[in-house]
């Protein structure tokens, strides 16, 4: 008996219960009382598990990279770009203030590299970098991500840069949650995400420090990764993706009135979300859906298998079918 991996039942399933339709178990307007919103979601459903003004159009500072991630990964995805190719860094890129990998004008960097300074240190010229790759010119590129949003169903998103030092742009915690959790999801992402402390030789010789602006990664239990945004308009941004046995959540704080808080409303929310919910899983992989029966092929019969695990997250205690 054949055993197969049935891909597009789990895409089915994961449409069923995922970002087409999301549930709101509870509207609290204090779960993050240090932030503008908030929202806690399931990361593999999509399930909303505690929301906060989560559709509030807010500045959002850097976690605007995210996009500029999402699709330089789909790039990689597609064969267009690879982490060993060498990009170049123009003067305009290097011209770029705040969080910076500093870069030299017409020097040539590794596409990993720069990647990894986003991801880790929100370096707003490797940004830049990679959307001029990637698309000619930044003006261009912005275009590239706002009409990804648009086909990702971000309906209050509106990006004018790739990486959020403008201020005439803003989001929301239940895109950003949706964004999020697309973007900790890739493999590159997984890569770099939870590294604490790099540094970077530049092609002169140079050396640049790289830290990451996620200090959970280092004091919340299971935290895999985030992205940090600060500006004056936006205040104290974050998203981070936690795990914890076989349950993923993401938490978004958005316009927190300082660091400390930022940190402090993200980890109470994670804290709350695994203290009261709980994974209930419907399929598994080892497990087979059904059988096909085919008497024109051999082997006759064909098992169906679901391509990953598959649940639901709850309130603990409730009664889960499926």
């Amino acid at each position: 008996m054949k055993k197969i991996s049935c891909l597009i039942l789990g895409l089915i399933l994961m449409l069923s219960i995922g970002f087409s339709n999301f549930t709101v178990y509870a509207e609290e307007s204090q779960i993050a009382p240090n932030s503008k919103s908030a929202v806690l979601i399931d990361a593999v459903s999509g399930e909303v598990l505690l929301s906060q003004d989560v559709d509030k159009k807010l500045p959002v500072a850097s976690i605007v990279k995210l996009m500029t991630l999402k699709i330089t990964f789909d790039k990689i995805d597609k064969g267009e770009l690879s982490l060993d190719d060498e990009l170049i860094a123009s003067e305009y890129a290097c011209s770029m203030g705040g969080s910076q990998l500093f870069l030299d004008p017409n020097t040539k960097h590794k596409l990993s590299d720069l990647l990894k300074s986003v991801i880790v240190a929100s370096a707003n010229d490797s940004s830049v970098v990679l959307a001029e790759s990637i698309s000619g010119n930044e003006n261009a590129f912005v275009k590239e991500m706002n009409t990804t949003a648009s086909v990702l169903g971000l309906r209050n998103t509106l990006y004018t840069d790739c990486t959020g030092l403008r201020e005439d742009q803003y989001s929301s915690a239940l895109d950003v949650a949706k964004l999020s959790s697309i973007v900790f999801d890739h493999p590159t992402y997984k890569q770099y995400a939870k590294i604490w402390y790099e540094e970077y030789t530049h092609p002169s010789g140079r050396v640049t420090e790289i830290a990451n602006t996620n200090k959970l990664i280092r004091t919340l239990d299971g935290c895999e990764g985030g992205k940090t945004g600060t500006t004056d308009s936006a205040g104290y941004c974050l998203s981070i993706l936690t795990k914890r046995n076989d349950m993923s959540l993401i938490a978004v704080v958005l316009g927190a009135d300082s660091t400390k808080h930022r940190f402090e409303d993200n980890k109470n929310l994670i804290n709350f979300g695994f203290a009261n919910f709980e994974n209930h899983k419907i399929l598994s992989v080892d497990t087979s859906i059904s059988v096909l029966e085919n008497n024109n092929v051999k082997p006759k019969n064909v098992e169906l298998y679901p391509s990953k695990d598959f649940g639901i997250v709850a309130r603990k205690g409730a009664t889960v079918t499926s």
